[in-house]
């Protein structure tokens, strides 16, 4: 899938920060829209909630086009410098027409930046989707990430 994200946000104090999120992306035959807004809010000098909501229209080639909403909390503390441990909750739906479609997840994270431009993250969830499974099943990842 290829896309475009553009955001646009406002500072409030020095703790606070709002703003308006789209992006646009296309794969096969199919492409989406996604807008929404999202808040960052510190807590505390450690402490942040990361917050964003938005609504999804979806086009398939050959389809009609559909609705849905996608939403994620991120509480996240900095216990070292560059250490992070956070705890994340996901609620999707992807076609309001289908309450198949309906996701959730919720779960532990860590993520460490050793240095500019590198970062590790690993991350445990519990993940219900409601088209694939009729109970949580517990997934994991690894992210080694390099970026310029």
């Amino acid at each position: 899938e290829k896309g475009l994200v553009l955001k646009g946000s406002l500072n409030h104090a020095d703790s606070m920060k709002t703003g308006l999120s789209y992006g646009y992306f296309s794969k096969d035959r199919q492409k989406r829209h996604l807008v929404g807004p999202y808040g960052i809010l510190g807590l505390s000098r450690d402490f942040v909630l990361l917050v964003e909501f938005d609504f999804q229209n979806t086009m398939p080639e050959g389809a009609e086009s559909y609705w849905g909403w996608v939403n994620y909390f991120k509480l996240d503390c900095e216990v070292y410098k560059g250490v992070h441990l956070y705890a994340s909750n996901e609620i999707s739906r992807l076609n309001f027409g289908r309450p198949q479609t309906h996701a959730h997840g919720y779960g532990l994270g860590a993520q460490w930046f050793p240095r500019p431009h590198f970062e590790i993250q690993a991350e445990w969830q519990r993940l219900k989707i409601e088209a694939q499974w009729d109970q949580y099943t517990d997934m994991a990842f690894l992210l080694l990430h390099y970026y310029f």
